[in-house]
C-alpha cells in the first residue's frame, strides 16, 4: 500500500501519541522502582546492622557477666590471697588452682579456650594451658585497665585478634579484678579467653539467610572490623573473608573518626561498588559493615527492565500493526476522495467518487464530495448548455458585426470615390479662380475706397479657406480609402528590401519646406551600418510623413529629431518633438479611428484623427509595434519597429508584390 504524505504523517502520528507516554510512563517506572530498590537495600543493610549490633551487645553482656561470675569465686579469691601473703613456695596452691579452672570453671563454657589468673604484677600464676603459667602479661591492656581502675569500671573487653592467625584461632578478652573479700584490695586479674566462632555464630543466627525470593538479602555481606580495621568475623557469603584482612576504606575510617554511621554507595576493599552500611559500636571501638553488590542489588530491576524491554516490543508491535491498519484505512479513503477530485478537476464528471461507509467524519467528508460531484456534473451539463447557446448568439452576433463592417467599409469606400471626383473639380475651379482673381480682377480694381479693399480681403480669405478645407476634405477621404483598403485586406503592398535611413530622408525632404515655413528645425540621427528591412517603401514612407507632420503641428518652437537605432533583432525608429506632449488618459486611445488630442499651434492644419490608426495598421502588418511616450509640457516620442529578417540577408529577399 502506497502511502500519501498525510497518510505517513498520521501513521508517524499514532507512533508518537502511542509510544511517547509508553516510553515516559516506562522512565518513570524505572526511576521510580530504581530509588524505591535503593532505599530498601539501604534498610535491610541499615536493619541487618544494628540487629547485629544488638547480639554483639548482648553476647559482650554475658561473657561480661560470666568472667565477673568466675572471679568472684571464693576458692579462686582464697587461693590468689594465699598466694600473694605467703612465701614463694605454693606451688601445691598453683596446683589446686590449675586443677580448679581446668575441672570446675573451664568446663562450665565450652566456648572458653583459656583461664588465666594474674598476680598484682601482671605475673600469669594459674591458667587452663600450663605453659603459660610464668609469663609476664603487665603490658596488656586487659591487666593494667581492669587492675588499675577498678573502682570506676566492671569487667574489661578487648579483643585480641592476631593478624597471623585464621578466623577459627581468633581469640575475644574478657578480664575481671580479684578482690579480697574483707577489704576489696586488689588481688590480680581474672582473664577469659572466648573463641572468635562465638562472632560468627551470632552473624549467622542474625543475618537472614538469602532465597530465590529475597532480593534484598540475596548476595548481601557483613563483617565486623576492629579498630585496627581488621577484619574479625564475616558473615559465610563473604567468600573471600579471612581474619586480618585489611578493611582500609575512606568509609570505615571516616566512621572510626568520628564514630557515626554511615549509609550509601561506596566501593568496598575489594574495589567493588556496593550499596554499604556501617555502623559504629562504642563499647568495643568496632565497626559493622553491611553490604551489597550494586550489580546484585539491582539484578531484580534488571530482570524487570528486561521484561519491560519484552512487554514495550510487544507492546510496540500491537501500536504499529494497529497504526498501520487504522491509518492505511484512512490513508486508502483519502487516496480514493483524492484521485476522484483529480478526475473530475480534469473533467471527468461521469466518475463516481466512492462512498466510505464510516460513521466518523471520514465518512461524512466522503459523502460530501459525492454530492459535490454531483451538483458539480449537474452544474457543468447547464454551463456547456448555456455555453452552446452563447456561441451560437455570439456567431450570429459576429456574422451581423462582420457583415456591418462590411457594409460600412463598401459604404465608406462608394462615399469617398464618389466625393472624390466633384470635390476634385470644385477644388480646381476654387484653385483657377482664386488665381484669375488674383491675377486679373484684384489688379485691376482700385483698392483707394475702403469697402471695395475690405471686400476684395473678404473674398481672397473665402478663396483661400474653400481651397485648404477642400485639401483637408481631399486628404480625409484619402485617408478613407486607405483605412477601408487596410481593413478590408484589398491594400496592396509592395515588399522588398529597404534602407530605413533612406526612407526618413525621403520624410524629411517632402518635409522640409513647411519647417522651413514654420521656423522649425528638423533634424536627423540615424546609426550607421543599419541592416535593411523588408517592407513597403511608400507606406513607411506614409508612416514617417505622418508622424513627422504631426509633431510639426503641435510644435511651436524648438525641433523635431528623427532617429533610427538597433535593438537585439529589431530596429527602432523615432520622431522626438518639443512641443504641448501627451496627457496620460490620451495616450491610451491615441491611436484609434477619429482620435485626436490637443489643439494644433496656431496656423497650422488640423489632421483627420486617422493618420495614428493608419500608421498602426501598417506597423502591425509589418509585424512591429508602436508607441508613444510623453509628458505634458515636454514634448513626445512616437516609436515604432521594424523586424530584421532573419534566415537572409536583406539583399536576398525578393521584391514581388504582397497582396492581403
Amino acid at each position: 500500500m502506497k502511502f500519501t504524505r498525510f497518510g505517513t504523517k498520521l501513521f508517524y502520528l499514532f507512533l508518537l501519541v502511542s509510544l511517547l507516554p509508553l516510553g515516559i510512563a516506562g522512565g518513570i517506572v524505572y526511576l521510580y522502582m530504581h530509588d524505591s530498590m535503593k532505599k530498601e537495600v539501604l534498610k535491610q543493610l541499615r536493619s541487618n546492622a544494628y540487629s547485629l549490633n544488638s547480639q554483639l551487645d548482648l553476647l559482650l553482656s554475658k561473657r561480661r557477666f560470666r568472667v565477673a561470675d568466675i572471679s568472684s569465686d571464693g576458692f579462686i579469691r582464697d587461693c590468689v590471697e594465699k598466694v600473694s601473703y605467703q612465701p614463694p613456695d605454693y606451688s601445691q596452691i598453683i596446683e589446686k588452682l590449675n586443677t580448679h579452672l581446668i575441672v570446675n570453671m573451664k568446663r562450665l563454657d565450652p566456648d572458653i579456650l583459656e583461664i588465666q589468673i594474674l598476680n598484682h604484677t601482671g605475673k600469669v600464676i594459674a591458667s587452663t594451658s600450663l605453659e603459660q603459667v610464668g609469663k609476664d602479661c603487665s603490658h596488656k591492656d586487659y591487666f593494667r585497665i581492669p587492675f588499675l581502675s577498678h573502682e570506676q569500671m566492671g569487667p574489661y573487653f578487648a579483643d585480641a585478634a592476631d593478624p597471623s592467625e585464621n578466623h577459627e584461632r581468633l581469640k575475644l578478652v574478657f578480664s575481671s579484678i580479684l578482690t579480697d573479700k574483707l577489704f576489696q584490695k586488689p588481688l590480680g586479674v581474672l582473664v577469659t579467653k572466648v573463641k572468635g566462632t562465638i562472632l560468627q555464630n551470632i552473624l549467622h543466627a542474625t543475618v537472614p539467610q538469602s532465597n530465590e525470593k529475597d532480593f534484598v538479602a540475596q548476595y548481601s555481606a557483613i563483617y565486623i572490623v576492629n579498630s585496627k580495621m581488621l577484619m574479625i568475623a564475616g558473615s559465610s557469603d563473604t567468600a573471600e573473608f579471612s581474619a586480618g584482612n585489611t578493611i582500609d576504606t575512606p568509609e570505615v575510617q571516616r566512621v572510626l573518626d568520628t564514630k557515626r554511621e554511615f549509609s550509601g554507595i561506596c566501593k568496598n576493599y575489594r574495589g567493588v561498588q556496593v550499596f554499604s552500611m556501617a555502623l559504629y559500636v562504642p563499647e568495643t571501638n568496632w565497626v559493622i559493615l553491611s553490604e551489597k553488590d550494586v550489580k546484585d542489588a539491582f539484578l531484580p530491576l534488571a530482570r524487570i527492565t528486561y521484561i519491560f524491554a519484552i512487554s514495550g516490543c510487544v507492546a510496540l508491535l500491537l501500536v504499529f500493526i494497529f497504526a498501520f491498519v487504522v491509518s492505511g484505512k484512512i490513508n486508502s479513503a483519502i487516496r480514493n476522495l483524492l484521485e476522484g477530485i483529480r478526475r473530475i478537476a480534469r473533467g471527468d464528471f461521469a466518475h463516481q467518487i466512492a462512498v466510505i461507509r464510516s460513521k466518523d467524519e471520514i465518512g461524512e467528508l466522503s459523502e460530501s464530495f459525492v454530492q459535490m460531484s454531483k451538483k458539480l456534473k449537474i452544474s457543468h451539463e447547464k454551463l456547456e448548455e448555456h455555453s452552446r447557446t452563447l456561441e451560437q448568439k455570439v456567431e450570429e452576433r459576429t456574422v451581423e458585426l462582420r457583415e456591418a463592417d462590411r457594409m460600412k467599409t463598401e459604404f465608406l469606400s462608394l462615399v469617398s470615390h464618389e466625393l472624390r471626383t466633384p470635390l476634385a473639380a470644385v477644388l480646381g475651379y476654387a484653385k483657377i479662380i482664386n488665381k484669375r482673381f488674383s491675377d486679373v480682377i484684384f489688379p485691376n480694381v482700385r483698392s483707394e475706397d475702403d469697402k471695395v479693399a475690405v471686400s476684395i480681403g473678404k473674398v481672397k480669405n473665402g478663396l483661400n479657406t474653400i481651397i485648404s478645407e477642400g485639401e483637408r476634405l481631399t486628404e480625409l477621404i484619402n485617408d478613407l480609402l486607405d483605412m477601408a483598403k487596410i481593413e478590408s485586406g484589398k491594400a496592396e503592398w509592395e515588399m522588398k528590401p529597404v534602407s530605413v535611413a533612406e526612407i526618413i530622408e525621403q520624410a524629411t525632404i517632402i518635409t522640409s519646406s513647411s519647417f522651413e515655413l514654420y521656423g522649425l528645425e528638423l533634424l536627423s540621427d540615424v546609426d550607421e551600418g543599419l541592416p535593411e528591412v523588408v517592407a513597403d517603401r511608400d507606406r513607411l514612407v506614409q508612416v514617417m510623413l505622418n508622424l513627422i507632420s504631426n509633431a510639426m503641428k503641435f510644435t511651436e518652437k524648438g525641433s523635431v529629431l528623427c532617429r533610427a537605432r538597433k535593438k537585439d533583432n529589431e530596429i527602432i525608429i523615432s520622431v522626438k518633438d518639443t512641443g504641448t506632449g501627451i496627457y496620460d488618459a490620451d495616450q491610451k486611445t491615441i491611436f484609434k479611428k477619429f482620435k485626436q488630442t490637443g489643439t494644433t499651434t496656431k496656423g497650422k492644419p488640423k489632421g483627420t484623427g486617422l493618420g495614428l490608426h493608419i500608421c498602426k495598421e501598417i506597423v502591425n502588418h509589418h509585424g512591429g509595434r508602436i508607441w508613444v511616450e510623453s509628458e505634458p509640457g515636454k514634448g513626445s516620442t512616437f516609436s515604432f519597429t521594424l523586424p530584421i529578417p532573419c534566415g537572409c540577408g536583406p539583399l536576398t529577399c525578393t521584391g514581388a508584390s504582397d497582396k492581403v
